[in-house]
């Protein structure tokens, strides 16, 4: 049993117009919606995910930051995925069929509208509209290789987010 995590990142910061997309950094609500979801991350699963991939767009990584302190995950083991940033549904499930058999829990950190898009695609029977800012939705395949993972084969067993 593979279970998987999509982590959109937190609320950024639109204040300075000077910097692109990418740079953009969290709002302070944002850095508390990442801590708080990762106490709720606590609570449903009770032990630390096998890896955190993350977008390296600032937003992202900095969620990704906060979200693993708060679980006691090592920061310095975080994995950046430069694919992850501006990807679509097709290649995030590329990224998440080429993840290591070594883990079997893992939480990827990144951006919508892929991740609702993605979400859609690899969970069997739900309809998310969309994962909002910090949400998380975690699935289970019952498979034990990253790379069988199809479109709907996921069984959706949390869908938890700051506003909830």
């Amino acid at each position: 049993m593979l279970k998987f995590f999509l982590l959109r990142h937190a609320k950024s910061d639109w204040k300075n117009s000077t910097l692109n997309d990418f740079e953009r950094p969290l709002k302070e609500k944002g850095e508390m919606q990442a801590s708080f979801m990762g106490c709720i991350y606590k609570k449903l699963c009770g032990r630390i995910p096998d890896a955190i991939i993350a977008s390296p767009a600032r937003r992202a990584l900095e969620t990704a930051h906060l979200f693993a302190k708060e679980i006691g995950y090592p920061s310095n083991e975080i994995i950046l995925q430069e694919k992850i940033y501006e990807a679509t549904a097709e290649e995030l499930l590329k990224t998440l069929r080429d993840v290591s058999d070594e883990y079997k829990r893992v939480v990827m950190v990144g951006h919508n509208p892929g991740f609702t898009e993605l979400a859609n695609c690899i969970i069997d029977g739900v309809d998310i509209d969309n994962i909002p800012a910090c949400g998380l939705v975690g699935v289970e395949f019952d498979v034990k290789n990253w790379k069988k993972i199809e479109e709907k084969p996921g069984k959706l067993f949390c869908f938890e987010y700051p506003k909830k």
